[in-house]
């Protein structure tokens, strides 16, 4: 027992993260001394002139300086950083895989959820493989119309268009109520907990960062085992953040004082160490626990009822609405619930109340080049909430994401639990705040996120008792185009470093706050969550799962730029690669020439650097950049295409004109008379102008797979 706890620290003090305090950098720098190469000491030194929490070497190596929560001694020299690289399909460390094709959905008319569900389902009831994958459903490029909701429920199964741009699969919903474009999601419960053995936290305190529980008594419970590591605050708790005075502070009757059975958190991870009653979990806390406030307890859990492996990507997913504060039609374009080891990537939303995706209940799953456009609701709570996660998981991971005129871009709901992370990605236009929304989420990183304004804060009576939104919660290298607001909760802290933007006073709150901020260094890198992944499991882990430009450091740059088609993640005229002589291929910059005798031997290989592997790849330049495939821009061009795809906003014809309103009836005699004329009112006038409700509003033509 005892070298096996040994070779877990060794591995876990070369691999991950050195956390160092005053007598923590002088042990550490002693270790590091006799367990590296001697050179260590003249080759690796710290970047940077200025204290930091989180400071790197010239090796790439983070090292972590513990700090305190507000008005606390009790947790000094016991928080750090907590390694939040565990975000994301299978912990972040590896590639989302092209899963087999099994069945293919052709083009129709009409409503065409029932065939692309009977598709689902079939290669659902398929034996998965041995990597637990049972096949895609395939859909054509082109529109197809669903009315209804479709429902992955299996495991294994990925529903795959051939392009999130307007040349790619469209799916459009008629839908007049609230709906769910697709929902992937578990039949079962997504966890259950085994109540019939709990073992106490024994410590005074457990800070944030650690790996290392002690409880009272660890029998019954064994390496491998899922556990939930569940806070259990008491009112004493309740008075310290002042959230016993919610109540006496408005007159609204809907607003409750916090009570401490509803926040009895959950930290969900596997033992991989157990001695006695000492555990080591596999991903760190991301809460503080006192005793003095209630401590905190472990028990089993089990996710074996979530789905897993399943993914959707490839799509451009569009709601039709009646007027701009229309609430019955999408509201969902893709819901997750109770998933593991999951993804969405390359999808476009287009018009929804609520969100582009939404995930509750899950852990591990990474959604990335996903963009949610011109969201359609009031403008009030409950609504554009872009990329939302909700309930117990962990592990949520946002990437190279947009969202324009959201309310809520990058949001938590209550009691959520990390590490989550939003990287990379930008808000543009945004009507509210991003950051955790309410009642007290934790371990959030938001890293090099673009928005108006990035908050953590108490947010006091708002909505039914709001309260602090969120604790042990992270901006960094960020910036707010507007401001930021950063407080912390007594025994708790949130910090900043490298934040950008005009730092403000919380809501309701006549100071600044009580956040720890920190100016940008050297010595710390540009993304937080990419180093800490690369030193926990390799520089090839992140090549995986980042692009060219955005190792380089230029995503939120192209981003910024390049807000639509939804698309800023993509290069259309390989303006960052090299195209070749015939303008049909983009390669990779390091091929130095696109095509050609030896193209596989250059730097990239064949797979960035040949024409005929790329064309083979088939991947376009529309939906990313170098090795791509060069395309014809689409009808439209590069501007947000609202568009009124079964004319939900105008009067449609059976020819398959959409007429303006105000011609009160679409073509038939004198319809050039009516108001608008002959262009918004005759239906040979509208097919002549041949402009596609797919992207024009009336008068336009509604495409044939819309109808």
């Amino acid at each position: 027992m005892a070298s096996n706890w040994f070779g877990y620290q060794l591995r876990t003090f070369r691999k991950r993260r050195l956390r160092l305090s005053s007598w923590g950098l002088l042990i550490s720098v002693l270790a590091a001394a006799w367990m590296a190469p001697p050179s260590f000491a003249q080759t690796c030194t710290f970047l940077g002139s200025s204290p930091n929490l989180v400071r790197m070497d010239s090796c790439g190596v983070l090292h972590y300086f513990t700090y305190r929560n507000r008005d606390d001694s009790v947790s000094a020299n016991k928080n750090t950083v907590p390694d939040f690289s565990y975000a994301g399909y299978r912990q972040g460390a590896e590639r989302i895989p092209l899963v087999t094709e099994k069945v293919r959905v052709p083009l129709s008319s009409g409503d065409a959820t029932t065939a692309i569900q009977n598709a689902i389902d079939t290669v659902g009831n398929l034996a998965p493989d041995s990597q637990g994958f049972r096949g895609a459903v395939v859909l054509e490029k082109g529109i197809y119309r669903v009315d209804g909701t479709l429902v992955i429920d299996q495991s294994g199964v990925v529903l795959r268009g051939q392009g999130q741009h307007l040349a790619g699969t469209i799916l459009v919903t008629g839908a007049t109520t609230k709906r769910t474009v697709i929902r992937v999601a578990t039949p079962n419960s997504p966890l259950v907990l085994d109540e019939s053995r709990i073992a106490r936290i024994r410590t005074d305190f457990a800070g944030v960062g650690t790996n290392s529980l002690f409880v009272d008594d660890g029998t019954g419970f064994n390496v491998g085992d899922v556990i939930a590591i569940r806070k259990t605050p008491n009112q004493d708790w309740i008075y310290a953040l002042g959230m016993d005075l919610l109540e006496s502070m408005t007159t609204d009757p809907d607003v409750r004082n916090w009570e401490p059975e509803e926040y009895r958190t959950l930290h969900l991870r596997k033992i991989v160490y157990r001695s006695g009653g000492h555990f080591l979990t596999d991903i760190p806390l991301v809460d503080s626990f006192y005793s003095r406030y209630g401590g905190g307890e472990v028990l089993k859990a089990s996710t074996s009822g979530r789905i897993q492996n399943s993914g959707v990507e490839d799509l451009r997913i569009i709601s039709s609405y009646k007027a701009d504060d229309d609430e019955d039609h999408g509201w969902n374009a893709v819901h997750l619930y109770g998933v593991e080891n999951a993804w969405v990537r390359r999808v476009t939303a287009q018009n929804f109340g609520y969100s582009a995706v939404n995930v509750g209940h899950s852990s591990f799953v990474t959604v990335e080049d996903t963009a949610s456009l011109n969201p359609v609701s009031k403008i009030q709570g409950s609504r554009r909430y872009s990329f939302n996660v909700s309930g117990n998981g962990v592990g949520i991971l946002f990437q190279r994401v947009y969202s324009d005129k959201g309310r809520h871009n990058f949001v938590t709901g209550a009691r959520v639990v990390g590490p989550h992370v939003w990287v990379d990605s930008v808000a543009f236009d945004a009507k509210s705040d991003d950051g955790p929304h309410h009642r007290w989420a934790t371990g959030l990183l938001f890293d090099n996120i673009l928005t108006k304004k990035l908050n953590v804060q108490n947010r006091t009576t708002s909505g039914t008792g709001h309260g602090w939104s969120g604790a042990q919660v992270l901006f960094w290298r960020s910036f707010a185009t507007d401001s930021y607001a950063l407080q912390a909760a007594p025994a708790s802290m949130n910090l900043a470093i490298g934040m950008g933007g005009t730092r403000v006073a919380g809501k309701d709150s006549p100071t600044i706050g009580q956040g720890l901020a920190y100016g940008a260094d050297a010595g710390q890198p540009r993304s937080l969550y990419f180093q800490q992944l690369e030193n926990r499991a390799g520089t090839t882990a992140v090549k995986k799962v980042t692009t060219a430009l955005q190792r380089k450091g230029r995503a939120r740059t192209i981003i910024s730029l390049l807000r639509e088609p939804a698309l800023p993640w993509a290069d259309p005229t390989c303006a960052n690669g090299i195209a070749s002589s015939d303008g049909s291929a983009c390669c990779s910059l390091s091929c130095g020439q696109c095509g050609g005798s030896s193209c596989s031997s250059r730097d990239g290989g064949a797979e960035s650097c040949c024409i005929g592997r790329i064309q083979s790849d088939a991947k376009s330049c529309l939906q990313q950049g170098a090795p791509c495939n060069i395309e014809k821009v689409p009808a439209g061009g590069f501007q947000t295409a609202i568009g009124d795809p079964i004319c939900a906003r105008g009067i449609y014809d059976s020819s398959g004109a959409c007429c303006a309103l105000s011609c009160g009836s679409c073509g038939g005699s004198g319809c050039s008379g009516r108001p608008g004329g002959a262009a918004a009112c005759c239906t040979g006038a509208i097919g002549n102008a041949a402009n596609s409700c797919l992207i024009n509003e009336a008068p336009c033509l509604v495409p044939a797979g819309a109808r």
